[in-house]
């Protein structure tokens, strides 16, 4: 890193964001910063050249966090928790551990295929897990300490009510 890689007031306040952020897409980055499409996309791909940052692509997003800060295990966790679906999806489970599809469909409100696409992606990562009793499925967390552990130190970056009440029943 040369000494004029953070001397942009847009690059520096950038790459300040992803640091108390990490895990955040494009898109989302947008509507927070309130930069231009163009200007970030320019910014991230300097920063990520230079080292301070890295990136990181599912099937879907490309998500950006810091360079140093975040475990490399921890990192798809993390992207999926800044995704609304999954992240409710999670903290139901951790209130609701072994829950049916049936009780999570109810919980968010949402269409079958959608809870069945987030469900999948949560299950492909490793982070829940699917378990057929009485001719049911039962899905749980597999490493609920994991979550809860990130929902904590990045509490003040998500703005969900539910992630507050979640980690302050934890803590008790």
């Amino acid at each position: 890193m040369d000494d004029q890689t953070l001397t942009l007031k847009n690059r520096r306040d950038l790459y300040q964001y992803i640091c108390k952020n990490p895990g955040m897409h494009l898109r989302a980055i947008e509507r927070a910063m309130k930069i231009s499409l163009g200007d970030i996309r320019y910014h991230l791909e300097y920063l990520e050249k230079e080292g301070l940052i890295t990136s990181q692509k599912d099937e879907y997003k490309r998500t950006y966090f810091s360079a140093e800060d975040i475990y490399h295990g921890d990192r798809e966790t993390l992207a999926l928790l800044r995704q609304d679906s999954p992240r409710k999806i999670l903290l139901f489970l951790i209130n609701h551990p072994s829950s049916h599809f049936e009780d999570i469909q109810q919980e968010l409100k949402k269409s079958k295929s959608t809870i069945s696409f987030h469900l999948n992606k949560l299950i492909k990562c490793n982070i829940i897990e699917v378990k057929t009793e009485d001719n049911k499925n039962e899905y749980s967390i597999i490493d609920i300490e994991q979550i809860i552990r990130l929902l904590i130190t990045y509490r003040s970056s998500f703005i969900d009510d539910t992630v507050d009440r979640v980690v302050e029943m934890w803590l008790r």
